[in-house]
């Protein structure tokens, strides 16, 4: 009953769902530590250090995010990423009890404060990378949207929980209590990777490429770049598009949490229930939508159109942003702003995925590789060094002026990427259906 419910409402494929079932826990909890090292890091951060280092922050964050995936990428050249996520998650536990330890020092509580919250970017980075890679590693060149779909929904569940128990919570426990829960997270994630189901060349690895490699060539012909010309626009296309988003939401970030410590006068109680309680009405939206329509979505108007709309929807968020005044209301047009993450995390990162499947493994761990690793990390330094520029002379709701100077590029980006990648049958862009 329950996976003909699975089958016929999210659209699994009885052959897939035990492989999405634990996938989904592993996103589940991955997505659980992030979200409570990054709440536990803003809020210290800011009630201690407070706005004036915030942009160094996002410079430091994007180097050392910027080394983990580069490591993790000269890693993933030789060692099968099962083995390199269960690592990861080991290092992440050692140096979060450590930095734990040394919050509790008082001459050393400042660099552990800083170190905490570079710390829960990285996570962020590598629980992007690791995730999209496993999935392409389990399900090489099938169809998957909605194995997709209902994977990345582990992230808004965990959103949801955590939200929710760190918004009631918050007055209960403390910063420190929080991150040796969050261990336990990471050391739960270990042992789901650790399923005979994700050895190399498992039953039901076999089975399930038997079953379904028929069905998708028949109903979905696999997609193709053409030639070498074409990778290399593709490449071109793909970079510019992460550069552009990396930018326009590393300044929406800032503002956002700007001013919000503003708000709050960075108390670190409050900081924590409303970035919590933001991030639970947020998730429970993505949640949703993720599985009940962006599997359907993507289907009826297409991966190119999916990615399209976003920043168009950024650009709405830009004119928001510069009608706002007072502080108050600016909370407001921020919270909105920081919002836009629903469409992002719903809709946009599972059409990126998508483009990712044309490729061989190999060429989809480079290009993840250096999108995340390299680009994204590097346009965040950007941003930062932008962002400290810029707000001595426009003020913080002022930078929106800047960042929708982008959302063109992003936009062109986007059409140039779709048109070069094509059906290799039909050999025509993918501009509608994929």
């Amino acid at each position: 009953m329950f996976k003909n419910f699975v089958r016929d409402v999210l659209g699994i494929p009885l052959p897939q769902q035990r492989a999405v079932g634990l996938l989904f826990l592993y996103s589940f909890l991955t997505s659980s530590s992030y979200f409570v090292a990054r709440t536990v890091g803003d809020s210290l951060f800011l009630s201690q250090r407070g706005i004036s280092s915030l942009p160094e922050m996002f410079l430091f964050s994007a180097i050392a995010v910027g080394l983990s995936a580069a490591l993790a990428n000269r890693l993933g050249k030789s060692v099968r990423i099962l083995r390199i996520a269960r690592t990861t998650r080991i290092s992440l536990v050692t140096a979060t009890l450590l930095l734990d330890w040394l919050d509790g020092l008082n001459e050393t509580r400042i660099w552990a404060v800083s170190l905490l919250y570079i710390l829960a970017e990285v996570r962020g980075c590598l629980n992007t990378i690791q995730l999209t890679s496993l999935l392409a590693e389990v399900f090489q060149h099938q169809r998957a949207k909605s194995a997709f779909a209902v994977v990345a929904a582990g992230a808004p569940m965990a959103g949801i929980a955590t939200g929710i128990v760190m918004g009631s919570e918050i007055l209960a426990l403390g910063g420190r209590t929080w991150l040796i829960f969050l261990c336990g997270l990471d050391l739960f994630a270990v042992a789901t990777l650790s399923f005979p189901l994700f050895r190399s060349g498992s039953t039901w690895q076999r089975r399930l490429s038997e079953q379904t490699a028929f069905r998708d060539n028949i109903e979905n012909p696999p997609l193709t770049s053409t030639g070498n010309t074409n990778n290399t626009v593709f490449l071109i296309a793909l970079m510019t598009m992460t550069a552009c988003k990396s930018l326009v939401l590393t300044m929406i970030s800032y503002q956002w949490k700007s001013i919000a410590a503003v708000h709050f006068q960075s108390n670190e109680a409050l900081l924590t229930a409303y970035f919590a309680r933001f991030y639970a009405v947020t998730d429970s939206l993505i949640l949703m939508i993720q599985l009940f329509a962006t599997g359907r979505l993507l289907n009826r108007i297409g991966t190119s159109r999916a990615l399209q709309a976003f920043p168009v929807l950024c650009a709405l968020i830009a004119l928001l942003l510069l009608q706002s005044r007072e502080y108050l209301s600016s909370l407001l047009a921020v919270t909105i702003a920081r919002a836009g993450d629903v469409y992002r995390r719903s809709i946009y990162d599972v059409a990126t995925a998508e483009l990712f499947l044309p490729l061989e493994i190999p060429m989809q761990r480079k290009y993840n590789a250096v999108a995340n690793g390299i680009v994204k990390p590097a346009t965040e330094a950007a941003a930062s060094v932008l962002i400290r520029l810029c707000v001595r002379s426009m003020g913080v709701l002022g930078m929106s002026q800047v960042w929708i100077l982008f959302l063109p590029v992003w936009l062109g980006a986007i059409l140039l990427l779709s048109r070069n990648t094509v059906r290799h049958e039909e050999g025509k862009p993918i501009d509608g259906g994929v």
